[in-house]
């Protein structure tokens, strides 16, 4: 959304607002329309998303875009969302991938390198190094891509239109269509906020409008929060893996120090012990920002359920068209849109008049014939784009597997190499049944992540249920620590009974018992993930059926953009 700029005093406001409609409609030519390369959008931790910076003392963000003809992204937000959520979407959005592929890639090269040319045995090094590698390519990889490929072209208001030259201003927010046009995809970062202001209302009925199928990505902020902490879980959780599961003198020195007999149950507890003190911190934290998120997508169904353009919000009218600083006149900007949207959802086209609607006539007794058409796009089409964006876990899990389940990789190497001792006979054979049983052991780790992952989302959904049936002594907070438990005992029936079977064969080095419960974990997995990627596993935004016949001023959803 765009800040709406400070217009001098206008003779006559309605004469401004007609020309102003007629604007919205043109091209833009090519000197204003800018994007800005990724890297600067985001540089200083994305400083030029926050509100307050707004005020500079010259143009000097203005500078940091370029002349395009092309928008991979138009970076869609509104104003009143955290810079620090937006930052975090944006890095899960555009840079995740990159720090997957680069830690797995680091994970499995770095033990080599440190074994062969260095004579380093010891995994720590070449796992914090794998770590480290993760955070950095998550937070720097725009800037690292721009050196060796075409930077990705974004379009962020703030930067690509001026904010000290009032008409460069002015013309570049009343061609934002001209921007949309010109973007491969619509990147909505959303909030709460985001479907009750009418500037983003337009921004989206101007992508809907093109004829051309384009992608619709829409990000909850939310949800990257929620995400960004499953990592730091994972992040801890893998170290403690690593202590109390890997690290052989760890066992040893516990053993001599407490005097622990080297048993299963000994293992199993430890190793619970420590992961139930960490979800005891993390977890109700994950699930009261969990809780949170759903309901901001049970408020998103509300919204798109019952959208009404005429009920969204603009900043003139709740300033009742005067500047607060200067006490001037501001036009008005729900007209202007309106307008525009009566051009573009208003009636039926008529080829004989050229292009003009055929009902320009009889504007003046509907001149918001558009407000019906444009309310069912929203309510149907885009509230079917939003719910398979939120519903297609695919989507969910594929962020899950690069933000979460790759921080497992830097012990991939770790366990391969785990437990050489107990070796008897080095033969081809053993030797192949011990690097299965190892390769087993570190497989497992995935597996237990994506079950996780899941298990949070679905409880996040539960715990809204709880709390919705305001029952006595069921706040946020314990419902919380309630998901906490249960998603403990739920990871613990799925993780126990391979740790046991693996340790119990250690001596015997048999590789069929550890297969059956890992076997059991694969299936539960598929169980889980592979018929929701046909089947929709998420409820909030479920309408009977998406709209699939054309409607006047409007084309058939058919032949809209979807993801």
């Amino acid at each position: 959304m765009v800040p709406r700029p400070h217009l001098k005093e206008l003779p006559s406001v309605a004469k401004h607002d007609q020309r102003l409609a007629s604007e919205l409609t043109t091209e833009l030519e090519a000197t204003l329309l800018r994007g800005v390369p990724l890297h600067l959008c985001l540089s200083g931790w994305a400083q030029h998303w926050d509100l307050s910076n707004t005020e500079a003392a010259d143009d000097a963000p203005y500078t940091l875009s370029r002349q395009t003809q092309h928008f991979d992204a138009f970076l869609s937000h509104d104003w009143g969302t955290s810079r620090w959520l937006k930052l975090l979407a944006m890095l899960m959005v555009f840079n995740s991938r990159a720090a997957a592929i680069s830690t797995t890639l680091v994970s499995v090269l770095s033990p080599l390198l440190a074994t062969f040319a260095f004579g380093i045995t010891e995994s720590l090094g070449p796992m914090l190094f794998s770590f480290l590698t993760f955070w950095v390519i998550l937070c720097f990889w725009q800037r690292i891509r721009q050196c060796f490929r075409r930077p990705l072209i974004v379009f962020m208001d703030k930067l690509c239109i001026s904010q000290k030259d009032e008409q460069l201003k002015e013309r570049g927010i009343l061609g934002l269509a001209s921007f949309l046009d010109r973007s491969e995809c619509l990147t909505i970062l959303w909030s709460s906020r985001y479907f009750s202001r009418i500037w983003c209302t337009f921004e989206v009925a101007a992508f809907l409008r093109n004829e051309q199928k384009r992608h619709i990505r829409i990000i909850p902020v939310s949800f990257a929060k929620l995400v960004f902490l499953l990592s730091l879980y994972a992040h801890v959780g893998a170290f403690a893996y690593y202590t109390f599961s890997i690290r052989e003198d760890v066992w040893t020195w516990l053993a001599g120090t407490t005097g622990m007999i080297d048993d299963w149950w000994v293992k199993v507890t430890v190793l619970s012990s420590s992961f139930s003190c960490l979800a005891s911190v993390l977890g109700p934290l994950i699930f009261y920002i969990g809780i949170n998120l759903m309901k901001d997508i049970d408020s998103l169904r509300q919204q798109l359920s019952s959208f009404n353009i005429k009920r969204c919000k603009c900043y003139c009218c709740s300033v009742s068209h005067q500047d607060p600083v200067t006490k001037m006149r501001i036009p008005c900007d729900r007209e202007v849109i309106f307008a525009t949207l009566e051009e573009w959802y208003g009636g039926p086209k008529d080829p004989e008049a050229g292009g003009e609607s055929s009902s320009r006539s009889s504007a003046s007794a509907s001149p918001n014939s558009f407000v019906g058409p444009f309310n069912k796009l929203v309510r149907d089409h885009l509230a079917g784009i939003v719910r398979e964006t939120l519903e297609d876990i695919s989507g969910q899990l594929r962020y899950g597997m690069c933000m979460v389940v790759v921080i497992l990789m830097p012990l991939f190497p770790c366990c391969l190499m785990q437990n050489w001792m107990y070796l008897q006979d080095w033969s081809n054979s053993t030797l192949l049944i011990f690097f299965l049983r190892n390769l087993l052991n570190w497989a497992k780790l995935p597996l237990w992540a994506m079950l996780a992952f899941w298990a949070a989302i679905r409880n996040c959904e539960l715990g809204l249920y709880l709390c919705q049936r305001k029952m006595k002594y069921m706040n946020q907070i314990v419902v919380s620590c309630l998901m906490t438990i249960l998603t403990l005992i739920l990871l613990g029936f799925a993780c126990i009974p391979f740790e046991i079977v693996f340790f119990v064969t250690r001596d015997e080095q048999s590789l069929f018992f550890p297969l059956i419960p890992f076997m059991v974990i694969v299936v539960i997995d598929l169980c889980i993930f592979v018929p929701a990627l046909r089947c929709k596993w998420l409820s909030h935004l479920s309408p009977e059926r998406p709209l699939r016949a054309p409607y006047p001023g409007c084309r058939s959803t058919d032949e809209l953009p979807s993801i």
